[in-house]
């Protein structure tokens, strides 16, 4: 019997196929932790902040968050270049990615020039 995922505000859903197994170890777990306990080791902690990096995961790569890297680097620009990073590109990769590209070879330019005085 399947679980469903189900986002009300946006109307949409999924069915995730569970084996007998599974949902029995489930059904257990729930027993032995009810999903409103709390704290960072408990069932429903885990079960959050695993599933979060799955769904993470399963999006497309163009449209998951920007990595720390592509931040920072995306801030220097930004700093020596005295452009603005778009709020777009510091939610999405692709955009980010698409940023850094635009202005990497000045940014590299300006940065060898200061470093050679």
């Amino acid at each position: 019997m399947p679980v469903r995922l189900v986002d009300d505000e946006n109307e949409w859903s999924v069915e995730l196929p569970l084996d007998d197994d599974l949902r029995e170890a489930l059904l257990i777990q729930a027993q032995r932790q009810p999903l409103g306990s709390s704290g960072a080791a408990s069932f429903p902690a885990r079960l959050e902040k695993g599933f979060l990096e799955l769904l993470v995961d399963a999006v497309d790569h163009d449209i998951k968050p920007p990595s720390r890297a592509q931040v920072t680097y995306a801030l220097a620009i930004s700093k020596r270049l005295g452009v603005s990073v778009p709020a777009e590109a510091l939610r999405f990769r692709g955009t980010m990615r698409s940023f850094i590209a635009r202005y990497d070879e000045v940014f590299r330019t300006s940065h060898h020039q200061e470093v050679a005085r």
